[in-house]
């Protein structure tokens, strides 16, 4: 573990860097499920609220 210490004698510890990585953009199949899911919300949300002012 690295770490430096100052004229007094104390200690700081720093943790390890992990590695940077680097997003890679959604594939066909992943954007379809992406565009269901977000139907399936819209379809969920819009219910919720048709029902709550069918209710009141």
């Amino acid at each position: 573990m690295p770490y430096t210490s100052d004229e007094r004698g104390i200690m700081n510890n720093f943790p390890t860097e992990t590695k940077d990585r680097v997003a890679e953009p959604p594939n066909k199949q992943q954007k379809i499920q992406y565009a269901v899911t977000a139907a399936i919300a819209t379809v969920l949300v819009g219910g919720l609220v048709l029902l709550s002012v069918a209710v009141s």
